[in-house]
């Protein structure tokens, strides 16, 4: 006769199982590139200025036809000053590849070849003149001592003293790294 009841014995040590074969997570990709612009927020708020541009040249024609013409020319102009300021804002960007630096201003465009260290990229910080908002800009300054390029679209504004420079470089140095394991 087997016994009905389960041996204690092979409960508490079940069979010994093999431990499976160590494996590693894969890494992550490297993107081929990085595209960095205005932060969305600042985006997404030209857009309704541009908006509300449409709608004041729309109010505008609207007093034209009521005959109101001094009405229609500065709702109109207004309207016309939002909609010209949406593709200079929104235009500023940074594209880093393999073939370099690519910077697009506001009214300029930069190709610029990867400098040999980081060193070439530095964070200048200014005061807004209250003393508690700094804007911090990075720039490209390159070997031959030519003209500084600036990079607007990283630009970071933060209240309290070096807090923008803090991320700013913080994120130069991400971009960095990035750059090296390319």
């Amino acid at each position: 006769l087997q016994s009905t009841q389960p041996n204690p014995s092979t409960q508490l040590n079940p069979p010994a199982q093999p431990a499976p074969p160590f494996q590693s997570t894969p890494r992550a990709p490297i993107p081929e590139s990085i595209t960095r612009r205005m932060p969305l927020a600042g985006r997404i708020l030209m857009i309704i200025l541009a908006v509300f541009g449409v709608l004041m040249i729309i109010m505008g024609i609207v007093l034209a036809f009521s005959g109101d013409m001094a009405g229609f020319a500065s709702l109109a102009g207004i309207g016309l000053v939002l909609i010209a300021l949406l593709p200079l804002v929104l235009r500023p960007r940074v594209i880093l590849d393999a073939g370099g630096i690519h910077v697009r201003n506001i009214f300029s465009s930069h190709d610029l070849p990867w400098p040999a260290s980081r060193g070439a990229l530095v964070v200048g910080e200014v005061s807004n003149g209250n003393g508690w908002l700094f804007t911090a800009t990075p720039e490209y300054r390159p070997a031959d001592g030519s003209k500084p390029v600036k990079i607007l679209s990283l630009r970071r504004v933060r209240a309290g003293i070096g807090n923008a420079t803090a991320v700013l470089e913080a994120d130069l140095d991400d971009l960095w790294a990035w750059a090296v394991a390319r």
